[in-house]
């Protein structure tokens, strides 16, 4: 897998990247269905012994017509560009739209839809999938030679999304909704769903009276899922619920919800150590309580095994795919922590500016891209030297971000 490093984007190079990242989003309500706006199929082959027919005739000249405007379309255009693979793709939240950086820059930008929120690559590259919170849907882009863009109306409010390759599909948890929705990434279409238990840990259903719900400041009621993180073999999912502050376990060969742990007020983020036996929990807290620590805790039980001081409000988590490096996000004090991802011990804390919302690490965890949607920067940081190397301005309300061939 290739990714643009801070110092190798400036030299146009390329290296492997791997992201686990986390990110909260807002969304609105919208119904089901679906509509594709990828490449139709070609016409139909004409042998040189018939003339072609009337029919013949016009699927050619629409199949002329849907190649030119391919050609001419600034999204198929980015879509088709090579410098995308290894380039970090950003959610734009309230510009409905992902920015692509590389060579130090935003390339360019595809409107996607309704305040999208969140975004996972496949592993080749190939594919990005993002949800749009504003209309209930999820969008495939599809870079390379053959560029496509196809959505499909999976549930109300989608929040985050998993990604399972090895089985062609897609998890997105619906914050409305209360559940998990499954999407076959071929067929872009919903093809099951897991509802989240009604209650809770310790059979919790509302939020605690300090904290209002992020969406409309009403007292929250349900699980309210934020974030998710998938199992290395694909066969648990976690989720982060904000409304009643705890951990869901899916059985996904089951489709169903296992005793939940505890988790955080106020929880944004989640990630999983490569090899699944810890969860990194990011919380921002509530009005009243304050949430300055990254909990980390055993995959296998819930029990807490470390927690570590980042700032006020750990906004996001990220586990570098080589297991050497956690970062995490204060979005109140504007700090980027970096952690050793296996003694757990604080290396240092990096001073950005308040308003932190994503962080993304690289394969070898020595580079941190630490989005601000407050500023609309993009801060590259050294995790080594602990060092602000690059950063990129002029960005719309960013939220979340993803290596294009991460798998992430």
């Amino acid at each position: 897998m290739s990714v643009l490093s801070s110092g190798e984007i400036r030299r146009g190079l390329l290296r492997r990247f791997g992201a686990v990242g986390v990110s909260v989003c807002l969304c609105a309500l919208l119904g089901l269905g679906g509509c594709s706006f990828g490449e139709e199929a070609p016409a139909p082959a004409i042998s040189d012994a018939a003339a072609p027919t009337a029919d013949d005739a016009a699927g050619m000249e629409y199949s002329k017509d849907k190649e030119a405007a391919i050609s001419t379309d600034p999204a198929f255009e980015l879509l088709s560009d090579p410098r995308l693979q290894g380039s970090l793709c950003v959610i734009e939240y309230l510009g409905n739209s992902v920015a692509f950086i590389a060579d130090d820059q935003v390339i360019g930008r595809i409107p996607v839809g309704v305040n999208p929120a969140c975004v996972v690559s496949s592993e080749d590259g190939n594919q990005v999938y993002i949800a749009n919170s504003g209309n209930g849907e999820v969008v495939r882009l599809t870079l390379g030679e053959s560029p496509a863009i196809d959505k499909a109306r999976i549930g109300t409010q989608p929040m985050a999304l998993a990604l399972d390759e090895d089985q062609g599909l897609l998890y997105v948890a619906d914050y409305h909704l209360n559940s998990i929705r499954i999407v076959d990434t071929q067929l872009m279409s919903l093809v099951g769903t897991v509802a989240l238990n009604p209650s809770g840990y310790e059979s919790r259903e509302v939020a605690p009276p300090c904290c209002s719900d992020p969406l409309d400041g009403t007292v929250m009621t349900g699980r309210k899922p934020l974030s998710l993180a998938l199992s290395p073999d694909g066969a648990m999912l976690y989720s982060a619920n904000i409304g009643t502050y705890d951990v869901s376990r899916v059985d996904l060969d089951a489709r169903e919800e296992l005793d939940p742990f505890d988790g955080v007020i106020g929880s944004w983020g989640i990630a999983l150590s490569p090899d699944g036996a810890r969860i990194a929990l990011a919380g921002v807290g509530s009005e009243l309580v304050e949430s300055s620590e990254l909990l980390i805790m055993d995959a296998s039980d819930g029990t807490v095994v470390s927690r570590i001081p980042v700032g006020a409000q750990v906004s996001a988590v990220a586990w570098s795919a080589d297991g050497s490096t956690v970062a995490a996000t204060s979005r109140a004090d504007g700090v980027l922590a970096l952690i050793d991802g296996e003694t757990l011990e604080l290396r240092g804390t990096v001073a950005l500016e308040a308003g932190l919302a994503a962080v993304v690490l690289s394969d070898g965890g020595s580079e941190a891209y630490a989005v601000n949607s407050s500023s609309g920067a993009v801060f590259v940081v050294d995790t080594e030297s602990l060092a602000v190397v690059d950063s990129i301005e002029g960005l719309v309300d960013p939220r979340f971000a993803a290596i294009v061939g991460s798998g992430e």
